[in-house]
């Protein structure tokens, strides 16, 4: 089974992947992997709007569904949950999979908290203030670069994260049980 997780900066996205963790799935953020490739081209990472034009160019150079079908072939036949999709053709790509059923979720929280949590993790290219964090925000969903908007409209689930970690956790937990319960 692969579960891909979408949203906003800081919506959760990576506490929903880590929880799938702990039932065994293998989880792989798209934004770490391109990250980790922007390195190793010699770029450096200092922002969203870095790893964002890296991305886009990867995408001109090997296909739309760039990173997911590198990931794809990287983790085939394994349960995983892939964080960070934004793109309309990794959704595509993920759905015409036949051997493997996909689901996506959405965590969803209002951006002030967005922000704060996003202050708190630390994330190299996340101490900004708060308008920036809204302006880049804003560029990513006018679908320059990202397709967060139309991505989030193809979510299977969205979830609501206005309370807890624990509050998430249990929201995953009860969304994997609905899905593993539909797979019979």
């Amino acid at each position: 089974m692969i579960i891909g997780i979408t949203g906003q900066p800081a919506a959760g996205k990576d506490t929903a992947a880590s929880r799938l963790e702990e039932h065994g799935f293998l989880h792989v953020s798209t934004g770490d992997f391109l990250r980790q490739q922007l390195k190793k081209q010699g770029g450096e990472p200092t922002s969203r709007q870095a790893v964002s034009d890296f991305a886009k160019a990867m995408r001109e150079k090997y296909g739309a569904g760039y990173p997911t079908t590198e990931l794809l072939k990287k983790f085939a036949g394994k349960d995983i949950v892939l964080s960070g999709l934004r793109q309309i053709v990794e959704i595509e790509t993920l759905r015409s999979q036949k051997d493997e059923r996909f689901v996506l979720i959405a965590p969803s929280a209002p951006i002030e908290k967005r922000y704060a949590w996003a202050r708190a993790r630390g994330r190299e290219g996340d101490d900004v203030s708060f308008e920036e964090f809204k302006r880049m925000e804003d560029y990513e969903r006018a679908g320059v670069a990202q397709q967060v908007d139309a991505v989030l409209a193809m979510a299977d689930l969205i979830i609501e994260n206005d309370g807890t970690i624990d509050d998430l956790k249990q929201k995953i937990d009860e969304a994997l049980s609905g899905f593993r319960s539909n797979q019979s």
